[in-house]
């Protein structure tokens, strides 16, 4: 399979929210989120990952499952395949 852009695996912190009683202590940190799929769309402030799309159709109508991701939230990124030409 080749695509234009590159699969990649993004780990991100998130805020969390939780109405049960606890210990706050322990609830008192960031949520370890991780995200798969292709770079759709990228600028300054984030990027944009497609889960799913068709290669017939290369355009951003052609995508599902999108996800913004702000890049001050994200910890690291790993390319899965390179996007190829």
């Amino acid at each position: 399979m080749s695509t234009k852009r590159p699969l990649v695996i993004v780990r991100w912190k998130d805020a969390r929210a939780d109405g049960s009683w606890g210990d706050a202590k322990e609830f008192h940190k960031p949520a370890n989120c991780y995200s798969v799929g292709w770079i759709w769309v990228e600028d300054d402030e984030g990027l944009t990952l497609a889960a799913n799309y068709s290669p017939d159709d290369d355009h951003s109508h052609s995508t599902g499952n999108l996800q913004y991701i702000l890049k001050s939230t994200i910890v690291e990124r790993k390319i899965i395949r390179k996007a190829t030409k």
